[in-house]
Protein backbone atom coordinates (compact mmCIF):
# COMPACT_ATOMS: atom_id res chain seq x y z
CA UNK A 1 0.00 0.00 0.00
CA UNK A 2 1.07 3.54 -0.78
CA UNK A 3 1.54 6.38 2.37
CA UNK A 4 -1.79 8.00 2.16
CA UNK A 5 -0.07 11.28 3.00
CA UNK A 6 1.97 12.67 0.36
CA UNK A 7 3.69 15.96 1.23
CA UNK A 8 6.43 16.35 4.20
CA UNK A 9 5.09 19.61 5.67
CA UNK A 10 1.39 18.39 6.09
CA UNK A 11 3.52 14.98 8.27
CA UNK A 12 5.68 17.97 10.07
CA UNK A 13 2.36 19.50 10.95
CA UNK A 14 0.66 16.47 12.62
CA UNK A 15 3.80 15.52 14.14
CA UNK A 16 3.50 18.94 15.87
CA UNK A 17 -0.27 18.89 16.24
CA UNK A 18 -0.24 15.47 17.90
CA UNK A 19 0.93 16.04 21.50
CA UNK A 20 -2.10 19.18 21.61
CA UNK A 21 -4.21 16.48 21.01
CA UNK A 22 -2.53 14.19 24.11
CA UNK A 23 -4.81 11.30 22.51
CA UNK A 24 -3.98 7.84 23.54
CA UNK A 25 -4.97 4.65 21.09
CA UNK A 26 -6.95 2.18 22.56
CA UNK A 27 -8.07 -0.71 20.53
CA UNK A 28 -5.06 -1.02 17.89
CA UNK A 29 -5.14 -4.85 18.30
CA UNK A 30 -8.42 -5.11 17.30
CA UNK A 31 -7.10 -4.63 13.66
CA UNK A 32 -6.94 -7.85 11.80
CA UNK A 33 -4.41 -6.57 9.17
CA UNK A 34 -4.34 -10.18 7.25
CA UNK A 35 -7.96 -9.32 6.38
CA UNK A 36 -7.20 -5.82 4.67
CA UNK A 37 -7.99 -3.76 3.07
CA UNK A 38 -10.55 -2.33 5.38
CA UNK A 39 -12.91 0.38 6.42
CA UNK A 40 -12.53 2.66 9.01
CA UNK A 41 -15.75 4.38 10.12
CA UNK A 42 -15.07 7.36 12.43
CA UNK A 43 -16.86 10.19 14.49
CA UNK A 44 -16.41 13.75 12.81
CA UNK A 45 -17.18 15.93 16.20
CA UNK A 46 -16.35 19.47 14.27
CA UNK A 47 -12.83 18.89 12.98
CA UNK A 48 -11.48 16.79 15.93
CA UNK A 49 -12.26 13.60 14.61
CA UNK A 50 -11.22 14.20 11.66
CA UNK A 51 -7.90 15.59 12.70
CA UNK A 52 -7.47 12.86 14.96
CA UNK A 53 -8.37 9.57 12.85
CA UNK A 54 -5.81 10.92 10.23
CA UNK A 55 -2.48 11.53 12.88
CA UNK A 56 -3.82 8.40 15.48
CA UNK A 57 -5.12 5.84 13.07
CA UNK A 58 -2.40 2.95 12.70
CA UNK A 59 -3.07 2.33 9.00
CA UNK A 60 -2.18 3.52 5.59
CA UNK A 61 -5.94 4.84 4.27
CA UNK A 62 -7.02 7.15 1.46
CA UNK A 63 -10.41 9.14 3.43
CA UNK A 64 -13.75 10.06 2.38
CA UNK A 65 -13.70 14.21 2.56
CA UNK A 66 -16.60 16.42 1.64
CA UNK A 67 -15.71 18.01 -1.47
CA UNK A 68 -16.47 21.47 -0.26
CA UNK A 69 -13.43 21.10 1.53
CA UNK A 70 -11.18 20.80 -1.67
CA UNK A 71 -12.18 23.89 -2.88
CA UNK A 72 -10.10 26.57 -1.27
CA UNK A 73 -13.63 29.54 -1.36
CA UNK A 74 -15.93 26.44 -0.55
CA UNK A 75 -13.75 25.26 2.74
CA UNK A 76 -13.40 28.90 3.88
CA UNK A 77 -17.06 29.75 3.25
CA UNK A 78 -17.97 26.07 5.56
CA UNK A 79 -15.57 27.31 8.11
CA UNK A 80 -16.49 30.66 8.47
CA UNK A 81 -20.43 28.79 9.03
CA UNK A 82 -18.69 26.70 11.74
CA UNK A 83 -16.90 29.61 13.39
CA UNK A 84 -19.25 31.66 13.04
CA UNK A 85 -20.24 32.44 16.77
CA UNK A 86 -15.92 31.43 17.86
CA UNK A 87 -13.35 33.75 17.98
CA UNK A 88 -15.63 37.05 17.49
CA UNK A 89 -12.85 38.84 19.78
CA UNK A 90 -10.48 38.97 16.84
CA UNK A 91 -12.93 41.22 14.92
CA UNK A 92 -15.21 39.97 11.70
CA UNK A 93 -12.57 40.67 9.30
CA UNK A 94 -9.69 39.80 10.84
CA UNK A 95 -11.33 36.32 11.53
CA UNK A 96 -12.31 36.18 8.27
CA UNK A 97 -9.12 36.75 6.84
CA UNK A 98 -7.60 34.38 9.13
CA UNK A 99 -10.16 31.90 8.30
CA UNK A 100 -9.71 32.02 4.44
CA UNK A 101 -5.92 31.92 4.47
CA UNK A 102 -6.19 28.54 6.87
CA UNK A 103 -8.58 27.41 4.74
CA UNK A 104 -5.98 27.07 1.76
CA UNK A 105 -3.75 25.31 4.05
CA UNK A 106 -6.56 23.23 4.79
CA UNK A 107 -7.65 22.40 1.57
CA UNK A 108 -3.72 21.34 0.51
CA UNK A 109 -3.20 19.04 3.45
CA UNK A 110 -6.74 17.31 2.71
CA UNK A 111 -5.53 16.97 -0.52
CA UNK A 112 -2.36 15.94 0.09
CA UNK A 113 -3.64 12.72 1.88
CA UNK A 114 -5.41 11.47 -1.90
CA UNK A 115 -8.88 12.05 -0.40
CA UNK A 116 -12.09 10.71 -2.20
CA UNK A 117 -14.59 13.32 -3.06
CA UNK A 118 -17.63 12.98 -1.28
CA UNK A 119 -20.96 15.40 -2.52
CA UNK A 120 -23.75 15.28 -0.17
CA UNK A 121 -26.36 16.70 -2.45
CA UNK A 122 -25.62 15.55 -6.00
CA UNK A 123 -27.08 11.85 -6.66
CA UNK A 124 -24.56 11.08 -9.11
CA UNK A 125 -21.42 12.49 -7.20
CA UNK A 126 -22.71 9.89 -4.73
CA UNK A 127 -22.38 7.48 -6.85
CA UNK A 128 -18.94 8.12 -8.12
CA UNK A 129 -18.12 7.97 -4.63
CA UNK A 130 -18.91 4.63 -4.29
CA UNK A 131 -17.57 3.90 -7.66
CA UNK A 132 -14.15 5.20 -6.43
CA UNK A 133 -14.00 3.68 -3.12
CA UNK A 134 -14.90 0.19 -4.46
CA UNK A 135 -11.49 0.95 -7.33
CA UNK A 136 -9.50 2.04 -4.14
CA UNK A 137 -10.20 -1.10 -2.04
CA UNK A 138 -10.08 -3.71 -4.88
CA UNK A 139 -6.42 -1.73 -5.39
CA UNK A 140 -5.46 -2.63 -1.81
CA UNK A 141 -6.16 0.70 0.23
CA UNK A 142 -7.96 0.93 3.31
CA UNK A 143 -11.10 3.49 3.20
CA UNK A 144 -11.68 6.39 6.33
CA UNK A 145 -14.96 7.35 6.01
CA UNK A 146 -17.04 10.11 8.31
CA UNK A 147 -20.61 8.97 8.03
CA UNK A 148 -22.50 11.57 10.72
CA UNK A 149 -24.91 13.71 9.40
CA UNK A 150 -23.82 17.18 10.39
CA UNK A 151 -26.50 18.46 12.88
CA UNK A 152 -24.70 21.15 15.23
CA UNK A 153 -23.87 18.85 17.89
CA UNK A 154 -22.59 15.58 18.16
CA UNK A 155 -23.00 12.79 20.65
CA UNK A 156 -24.06 9.46 21.12
CA UNK A 157 -27.08 9.99 19.34
CA UNK A 158 -25.48 11.33 16.11
CA UNK A 159 -24.52 7.95 15.52
CA UNK A 160 -27.91 6.49 15.13
CA UNK A 161 -28.29 9.06 12.16
CA UNK A 162 -25.40 7.71 10.18
CA UNK A 163 -25.52 8.13 6.45
CA UNK A 164 -26.07 4.47 5.35
CA UNK A 165 -24.17 4.71 2.05
CA UNK A 166 -21.14 3.43 3.04
CA UNK A 167 -22.65 -0.30 3.71
CA UNK A 168 -23.38 -0.44 0.27
CA UNK A 169 -19.31 -0.77 0.06
CA UNK A 170 -19.52 -4.24 1.87
CA UNK A 171 -21.92 -5.35 -1.09
CA UNK A 172 -20.06 -4.30 -3.77
CA UNK A 173 -16.90 -5.58 -2.86
CA UNK A 174 -18.22 -8.91 -2.35
CA UNK A 175 -19.40 -9.23 -5.45
CA UNK A 176 -16.15 -7.85 -7.38
CA UNK A 177 -13.59 -10.20 -5.22
CA UNK A 178 -15.99 -12.42 -3.27
CA UNK A 179 -14.62 -11.36 -0.24
CA UNK A 180 -15.97 -10.03 3.20
CA UNK A 181 -15.33 -6.54 4.06
CA UNK A 182 -14.28 -5.28 7.42
CA UNK A 183 -15.71 -2.16 9.19
CA UNK A 184 -14.16 -0.82 12.08
CA UNK A 185 -15.83 1.84 14.15
CA UNK A 186 -13.35 4.42 15.63
CA UNK A 187 -14.01 7.14 18.52
CA UNK A 188 -12.32 10.42 18.69
CA UNK A 189 -12.66 11.72 22.59
CA UNK A 190 -11.39 14.86 22.67
CA UNK A 191 -12.89 15.25 26.42
CA UNK A 192 -11.19 11.73 27.64
CA UNK A 193 -8.32 12.19 25.17
CA UNK A 194 -9.01 8.86 23.48
CA UNK A 195 -8.93 7.51 20.40
CA UNK A 196 -10.76 3.83 20.23
CA UNK A 197 -10.77 1.42 17.58
CA UNK A 198 -13.27 -1.16 18.22
CA UNK A 199 -13.78 -4.46 16.83
CA UNK A 200 -14.67 -4.74 12.75
CA UNK A 201 -18.41 -5.70 11.81
CA UNK A 202 -18.16 -7.93 8.81
CA UNK A 203 -20.30 -8.13 5.85
CA UNK A 204 -21.08 -11.85 5.53
CA UNK A 205 -23.38 -12.24 1.96
CA UNK A 206 -26.80 -13.48 2.28
CA UNK A 207 -29.79 -13.85 -0.18
CA UNK A 208 -31.56 -11.21 1.71
CA UNK A 209 -28.78 -8.75 1.12
CA UNK A 210 -31.16 -5.31 2.21
CA UNK A 211 -31.13 -7.16 6.36
CA UNK A 212 -27.57 -7.30 5.60
CA UNK A 213 -26.80 -3.89 4.96
CA UNK A 214 -29.39 -3.24 7.59
CA UNK A 215 -27.32 -5.36 9.86
CA UNK A 216 -23.84 -4.04 9.38
CA UNK A 217 -24.88 -0.31 9.44
CA UNK A 218 -26.64 -0.64 12.96
CA UNK A 219 -23.89 -2.89 14.40
CA UNK A 220 -21.51 0.27 13.59
CA UNK A 221 -23.70 2.82 15.12
CA UNK A 222 -24.16 0.55 18.14
CA UNK A 223 -20.48 -0.12 18.42
CA UNK A 224 -20.09 3.83 17.95
CA UNK A 225 -21.95 4.59 20.71
CA UNK A 226 -20.71 1.82 22.73
CA UNK A 227 -17.03 3.34 22.49
CA UNK A 228 -18.21 6.79 23.11
CA UNK A 229 -19.35 5.94 26.72
CA UNK A 230 -17.31 6.77 29.40
CA UNK A 231 -14.95 4.38 30.22
CA UNK A 232 -15.42 1.76 33.40
CA UNK A 233 -13.17 0.58 35.33
CA UNK A 234 -13.30 -2.86 37.80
Amino acid sequence: MKDSCNKTWVKGVMTVVKPFLGMKVFGANNIDHTMAPAVFICNHDVYVGTIAALIYLPVHFRPWIHDKMLDRDEAAQTMLQTFENKYNFLGKKNKERIIRQFAGYVMSAMKSFNPIPVSRTNLMGMLETTQKSLEVLEGGDNLLIFPENPSGHYDAESFRNLHPAFGILGFQYYMKTGKCLYFYPCFADKKRKRFSIGKPVVYTHSDDVQEELRRVVSQVQESLVELSQPVRTL
